[in-house]
């Protein structure tokens, strides 16, 4: 390309820089400069051999290039002009090139946009031809090198869609896979490049030296010579002496160490003056290895400012450097946030202590301290007096009537004022109560932090997963989604896309104007084809929507209530719907007594649960944590009831809890069981021992949730099962609540209690359903 070259005061090799002319001749300039470099590619891997077998990879790279949607008649003229350079030199004429060129240039028409077995079975087909040719000439070499062509060229053909569409994505290539297909194609190159020759210089090489240069100078010292080595290697593939792979890789490592003085010139001449330096010693004058020596530091040495800025940013795709601190350090924080969370958990002290020593000497210090006959009496100084007082002691928990028979032990011991001690040793009973309420109370705030702090350990330990970084599938599907919102026009942008527990979770941001109804509609059907899964709206919350691929399974719900006779709100509370990590989460909460009152502690109960859940607390954790929280606001007085049932929609798995609730009941194949609990409600005790039942389920499976209000109003438990067998009967599961709630309706009367069933279905997903509205 024709420049003007100016230059400032200081002779620097940063001095220099290009000043564009404009015009009608230089906008040309730009076209054909762009359609050379789009041939640079076709003409080069044209002469691209491995141990003397056509590598095929013009072909593969051809067909990969009109997959990912590249216009290939630059390709095409490349690969035919490489058809006619190899007959100007003399060599093989390879007809199946000009075949390939023009099969390269109409492959758009089938190829674009498809990934896949398809540019594998173009590749195949535009290589062919030379194995057609070896059978026609009736030569076993030319049909064996030509199969071999077919395969190195179809095994190629992945790995050259992967490196352009890398190449085209200027993000860095953060991935092994887009590094190693990025690398496999320029060794490609530098095979073809082998077999061009200037006067005295080999452009191969000459590629080489600037490729081990740039990895020097850019990356360092390793890169350097790691870069040098294998560009040697590809190149004794090509029938170069092997001094020139040592000679690359002398001149990497003097070109890392020189770049490491900061200026530009050093690791110029130290690479000069290695390579050189080794192929003069080795005698590797051919070739054109020495001129190619010379010629690459003197190109990297005279490279204006912008190309310069090009390649250093090129270079470095291959070793990004965090413009922030990144996933992995949060990772390693959540960590050990994680491990010291979880080490305050196992110390946080207990309230109870190891107790006093009872001695003859405690008890008289706790029974006779005022005593003004202390001195003279002396009971609890004996050995019965101690013996008669652990006596005692024992029933200090019992009720007052056995403790009451056991006072009157201390009459056999002479004591001077017997009701003085009887006295003392009621107290001292009082006092240990009141101890023990202390330390019951502190037990179970004491519990109750060592959950939190537990649960907060756990969060950690998924969230240090989740900031590990995407993985490389999460990058492709990243990638397609993104090429489908740009195809689709569609007013989004993508935020992220992720596989949690081994299932897809997509989120949109939302930047059209019109319905966010119709867009996240359109944005799951978007994801949906592009992405080959079924994916459902799972939330929307005012800009965002966030898409979660489709279950196996599904929940079809019911739910029907009514409140007891002469109030105006109903104690039940229920809640059905999926928690983050996709399960699926059905509460049901009776609270005590009626009124506004039963509903308020009823609904709190109910969203207490669902947001621990929610927060990443495991099902024991929750239920100890509402129960804790339950217990402190109602001091023991309040209670309410649970029905806690989880179930995985992808395997079925599902457990139930019951506390202080009526009987469930479940319908499967084999019939209808009765599930019941003998736990005592939320808020009552301190300790909580729900006795979860697991189960498996599956398509068709039925789940009936009940109050006690429904279970008392039916005469008994047959004619209710009898009720719900024919409630399991109707069309759907809105219509079998409706109709269990009316069998326990007597006449016209209201009921006693108030009243709520909850029927879950158990049903294959369908393709349009959406989890917000399933639930509600």
């Amino acid at each position: 390309m024709t420049e003007v070259l100016t230059r400032e005061k200081k002779a620097a090799w940063t001095a220099w820089r290009s000043a564009y002319k404009s015009g009608t001749g230089r906008k040309i300039l730009r076209q054909v400069g762009r359609i050379l470099l789009g041939a640079a590619p076709g003409f080069a891997l044209a002469f691209s051999d491995i141990c003397g077998v056509s590598a095929g990879a013009w072909a593969a790279y051809g067909m990969a290039a009109a997959s990912c949607g590249l216009v290939t008649y630059p390709v095409s003229l490349g690969i035919a002009a490489a058809f006619l350079m190899r007959m100007l030199w003399g060599l093989t004429t390879r007809w199946e090139l000009l075949i390939g060129a023009v099969l390269v240039l109409l492959s758009p028409h089938v190829l674009r946009q498809r990934n896949g077995a398809f540019p594998l079975i173009a590749t195949g087909l535009a290589l062919l031809p030379g194995a057609i040719i070896g059978v026609w000439q009736g030569s076993a070499a030319t049909l064996l090198f030509g199969i071999g062509t077919i395969l190195l060229g179809t095994l190629s053909a992945p790995v050259m869609r992967r490196a352009i569409e890398s190449i085209r994505g200027g993000r860095s290539f953060e991935t092994l896979e887009s590094r190693l297909s990025v690398g496999y194609l320029l060794l490609m190159l530098l095979c073809g490049g082998a077999r061009m020759m200037l006067p005295y210089v080999n452009l191969g090489v000459t590629a080489a030296g600037l490729m081990t240069m740039a990895a020097a100078v850019y990356l360092g010292v390793c890169p350097g010579c790691v870069m040098g080595l294998m560009a040697g290697v590809t190149l004794a593939l090509q029938g170069l002496p092997l001094s020139v792979t040592v000679a690359l890789s002398l001149g990497g490592f003097l070109a890392g160490m020189g770049q490491m003085t900061g200026r530009r010139m050093v690791p110029c001449v130290l690479f000069a003056l290695g390579t050189g330096g080794m192929l003069a010693y080795t005698g590797t004058i051919a070739w054109g290895a020495l001129g190619a020596a010379a010629a690459a530091p003197l190109i990297m040495g005279v490279l204006p400012r912008e190309a310069d800025e090009f390649l250093r940013q090129q270079t470095r795709r291959f070793h990004p450097l965090p413009d922030a601190p990144g996933d992995a350090y949060a990772a390693y924080a959540l960590r050990r946030w994680e491990k010291t969370v979880g080490d305050m958990a196992r110390a946080v002290p207990s309230p109870v202590g190891l107790g006093e020593k009872r001695t003859p000497q405690w008890w008289e210090e706790q029974l006779c301290a005022s005593c003004p006959e202390r001195a003279v009496c002396g009971c609890m100084n004996t050995e019965l007096g101690q013996s008669r007082a652990e006596y005692i002691w024992k029933a200090h928990e019992a009720s007052d009537e056995v403790w009451a028979q056991r006072l009157e032990s201390l009459r056999g011991l002479g004591c001077a004022r017997l009701y003085q001690l009887m006295d003392s040793m009621n107290l001292l009973r009082a006092e240990n109560a009141d101890e023990q309420r202390i330390i019951r109370r502190a037990c179970q705030q004491r519990d109750m932090l060592v959950t939190h702090l537990t649960a907060l350990s756990g969060s950690a330990r998924h969230l240090a997963a989740l900031s590990s970084g995407e993985s490389w599938w999460d990058e492709q599907y990243a990638r397609k989604l993104r090429h489908a919102l740009a195809e689709e026009k569609a007013m989004a942008r993508l935020s992220f896309v992720r596989q949690v527990d081994g299932h897809l979770q997509v989120t949109y941001e939302l930047h059209g104007a019109g319905s966010a109804d119709e867009q996240a509609a359109q944005l799951c059907g978007i994801t949906s084809r592009c992405l080959g899964k079924p994916m459902t709206i799972a939330e929307r919350e005012r800009a965002h929507v966030r898409l979660t691929e489709m279950p196996l399974m599904m929940v079809e719900a019911g739910a029907a209530s009514r409140c007891i006779a002469g109030a105006d709100i109903c104690g039940d509370t229920f809640s059905l719907g999926q928690l983050q990590d996709g399960r699926f989460v059905a509460a049901l909460s009776d609270g005590m007594g009626h009124g506004n009152q039963a509903a308020l502690e009823s609904r709190q109960a109910v969203e207490l649960l669902r947001m621990c859940l929610d927060a990443g607390y495991d099902r024991a954790q929750t239920l100890t944590a509402v129960n804790g929280m339950m217990l402190l606001a109602g001091q023991g007085e309040r209670f309410t009831t649970v029905d806690l049932f989880l179930l995985d929609l992808w395997t079925g798995k599902a457990s139930l809890d019951k506390l202080g609730a009526a009987g469930s009941y479940l319908m499967q194949a084999e019939g209808l069981s009765l599930l019941g609990g003998d736990a005592l409600p939320l808020g009552i005790l301190e300790n909580v021992e729900s006795g979860e039942k697991l189960m498996q389920l599956h398509q068709g499976d039925t789940l009936i949730l009940l109050s006690d209000g429904v279970e008392d109003a039916y005469e008994n438990r047959q004619a209710m099962e009898e009720a719900i067998r024919d409630a399991l009967t109707l069309e759907t599961a809105q219509d079998a609540a409706n109709a269990i709630l009316t069998g326990a309706q007597s006449g016209d009367t209201a009921p006693a209690d108030d009243q709520t069933v909850l029927v879950l279905r158990l049903i294959r997903a369908r393709a349009d359903a959406k989890i917000e509205e399933m639930y509600q």
